[in-house]
């Protein structure tokens, strides 16, 4: 791949929402990750996961969807720690559950502080690129 190809890649992926994209051709490859800033409605918690935000001021509700295809799982896989539960508070920037891919595990984080509302994903289904995973009711402003 050569430096312009790249370059043209980039720009055009940058006028996207997509937050991350890899590519591999032989033993080339290439990985981009974008951080995407709060006004184009996306949260980002740095390369270990991202989120995708979509409020409904009407309910003041939020629905996380998934920055990337995989498997989604509401623990990580070497935890035994008890997932959040519907009806539990979370706090802004708490993890409510991990995407895998290959050996590769992402966290997906609260956008907000509020009441799990509910789960929408399954434990251990596969979910593509802005799919809904969890639902939250947001508490406000207040922390």
């Amino acid at each position: 791949m050569h430096i312009e190809d790249i370059k043209t890649l980039v720009e055009r992926l940058d006028a996207t929402p997509i937050g991350e994209f890899e590519y591999r051709r032989g033993s080339e490859g290439l990985r981009v990750i974008f951080s995407r800033s709060p006004a184009i409605a996306h949260a980002s918690y740095g390369a270990a996961g991202t989120v995708a935000v979509e409020a409904d001021i009407a309910r003041q509700t939020s629905v996380v969807r998934a920055q990337a295809v995989g498997i989604y799982t509401w623990c990580h896989p070497l935890s035994d720690v008890q997932p959040v539960a519907e009806g539990d508070l979370v706090a802004t920037g708490q993890q409510l559950g991990y995407i895998s891919v290959a050996s590769v595990v992402s966290a997906v984080y609260a956008p907000c502080r509020g009441t799990l509302r509910s789960r929408i994903a399954k434990d251990g289904c596969i979910v593509g690129y802005g799919d809904p995973l969890v639902e939250i009711v947001d508490a406000g402003d207040a922390d």
